[in-house]
C-alpha cells in the first residue's frame, strides 16, 4: 500500500551515501593537489540528484497520506525542510564554470548545508532512531 513510503525510507541511505562521498571527495580535491576531480564531480551531482528525487518522493507520500490518513503539522515540517534542502543541495549546479576552485566550494558548502537540512528535518520526525527504520511495506 505505501510503496513510495518504502522507496522514500530506501531511498535516504543512497542520499546519505551520495553526500558523504561528495564530503569526502570535494575536500580531497580542495585540501590537496590530488585529482579526484570526476569523483568529486559524479558524487556531488549524484547528491544533487537523488536528493531533488528525494524531496519528489516525499511530495507523493505526503500527497498519499493526505488520501489516506491524514497530514500532521510534523509532516508539512518535514516536508518543508526537505524541500529547502534539496534546493541548497543543488545551487552550486547553477554555477557556470563547474571545475574552478569556487564550484567545489559551493558544492562542498552546499552539501553540508543540506545534509545539516536534512538532520533538522529528520529531527522534526521524532528523531534518529526512527530514521533506522525503513518504513512502508517492512
Amino acid at each position: 500500500m505505501y510503496i513510495l513510503l518504502t522507496i522514500h525510507s530506501i531511498t535516504r541511505w543512497l542520499v546519505v551515501l551520495a553526500g558523504v562521498l561528495a564530503i569526502v571527495f570535494l575536500t580531497t580535491e580542495l585540501n590537496t593537489k590530488e585529482h579526484v576531480r570526476r569523483k568529486a564531480k559524479i558524487a556531488y551531482i549524484s547528491f544533487a540528484h537523488l536528493m531533488t528525487l528525494q524531496a519528489l518522493l516525499g511530495l507523493g507520500v505526503l500527497y498519499q497520506f493526505s488520501e489516506t490518513i491524514g497530514i500532521q503539522r510534523i509532516d508539512w515540517e518535514h516536508a518543508g525542510t526537505m524541500i529547502v534542502a534539496a534546493i541548497v543541495a543543488n545551487i552550486p549546479q547553477f554555477l557556470k564554470k563547474m571545475d574552478t576552485p569556487a564550484y567545489k566550494k559551493a558544492a562542498l558548502y552546499a552539501t553540508i548545508g543540506a545534509l545539516v537540512l536534512v538532520l533538522v528535518g529528520v529531527a522534526s520526525l521524532g528523531g534518529i532512531a526512527k530514521w533506522t527504520h525503513i518504513h512502508g511495506l517492512f
